[in-house]
């Protein structure tokens, strides 16, 4: 993993979309923002605003959660949260990227149930 300097915004094109690099360099651009994204702790905001949101839920009613522009890491971790609270979410990851559907659902455990679609969500 190549040393990333987070003091100030990137303006390059990210690599992961151009057509240039191999799917083996896409699923590693993905491992790695999974990797800052837990270091950064940017799946929190997201895992309290679903805490207070299921509060009142009825028990046993699924939720539905779609992540648009999905590398899998956000529905891998609300999938792991809700398993310890007895809650149900069908959770799906949309995104235009061919290989970000294959990457996501070959880094997802089949148990956990995940659904990951191509799909451009404008068109």
């Amino acid at each position: 993993m190549t040393h990333q300097d987070f003091s100030r915004r990137s303006q390059a094109t990210e690599l992961m979309d151009t057509n240039p690099v191999s799917f083996e360099e896409f699923d590693d651009y993905l491992r790695d923002l999974e990797r800052i994204n837990i270091l950064t702790l940017a799946y929190r905001p997201t895992l309290l605003w679903l805490k207070r949101a299921v509060a009142d839920f009825p028990a046993g009613r699924p939720i539905s959660v779609l992540d648009v522009g999905s590398g899998g890491g956000i529905l891998r971790r609300l999938g792991k949260w809700a398993g310890g609270k007895n809650l149900k979410l069908d959770l799906t990851g949309v995104d235009v990227n061919p290989w970000s559907t294959k990457s996501a659902t070959e880094s997802t455990p089949p148990e956990m149930s995940i659904c990951f679609e191509t799909a451009n969500i404008f068109a």
